[in-house]
């Protein structure tokens, strides 16, 4: 699998935090199959994709540019992954990213400050209590 090097000590093929995951390959046919892995690794788990929580996109160069076309991925049941436009943004983890303007995450810090003020007086569910 082709790994996306930061550093000299540093690389990646997948961004992960919780239940949302950023995967990247190379072509379309590796995309694909990395798609197609994860599928199984999460079966496994008794977990799934669901096809319309998803979004793709394939960034194709020209001789001084670029644009974004549809990968046509799709999940092994023949769900058909959404193609992200170029004007669209992908949130992940608080943060918007888009083709255009970057990663942008905007009152993210204000918001975390607000919810650790709130942590305090929050209450528990009866199954988050512990003797």
């Amino acid at each position: 699998m082709k790994r996306y090097t930061i550093d000299e000590s540093n690389s990646f093929s997948a961004l992960a935090f919780a239940e949302d995951l950023i995967m990247l390959a190379t072509t379309k046919d590796k995309a694909q199959n990395l798609l197609h892995q994860t599928e199984s690794y999460l079966k496994n788990l008794g977990m799934c994709i669901a096809a319309e929580n998803c979004a793709s996109s394939e960034f194709r160069s020209t001789k001084d540019s670029w644009y974004i076309a549809n990968p046509d991925l799709c999940l092994a049941n023949g769900d058909k992954i959404p193609n992200s436009a170029a004007d669209s943004s992908l949130c992940y983890l608080g943060g918007h990213i888009s083709p255009w303007s970057g990663l942008n995450y905007n009152d993210l810090v204000a918001q975390l400050e607000t919810a650790i003020e709130r942590c305090p007086s929050a209450k528990s569910k009866p199954h988050q209590n512990y003797p």
